[in-house]
């Protein structure tokens, strides 16, 4: 399954792909032209970019696997927030816990997939 947002605000392309590992792999290839060997087969994050854009993506085998869900989307905020020189300190994890709650919750909305707030 493949889903996509694109954030107005960050100016990201965001992908999340749940599935079989070698479907991913097609994917990718046919999307981006880019080989890759998952080193993790259960979750995984990586982003590619060049001067004019940045796509993200968040690969899980098992799209109900919120510990890994969780894992990768601190990985994605880390390096979008660090791409855009914004560090992470005490002044700015205020923007980092939120950021990380929305993707989490246009991960769980576009996976179709209940969303709890407790």
């Amino acid at each position: 399954m493949l889903k996509y947002f694109y954030d107005e605000v960050y100016k990201a392309n965001i992908y999340f792909f749940s599935g079989k590992e070698k479907d991913f792999k097609d994917w990718l290839k046919k999307r981006f032209n880019y080989d890759y060997e998952l080193q993790y087969r259960e979750g995984f994050f990586f982003s590619l970019s060049n001067a004019n854009s940045a796509v993200y993506i968040i690969y899980l085998a098992d799209k109900r696997n919120m510990n890994y869900l969780r894992h990768e989307v601190l990985h994605l905020v880390f390096r979008l927030f660090h791409e855009r020189n914004i560090e992470c300190n005490i002044h700015t994890d205020e923007a980092f816990a939120y950021y990380t709650d929305y993707v989490i919750e246009q991960y769980h909305k576009l996976m179709r997939i209940k969303y709890s707030t407790i």
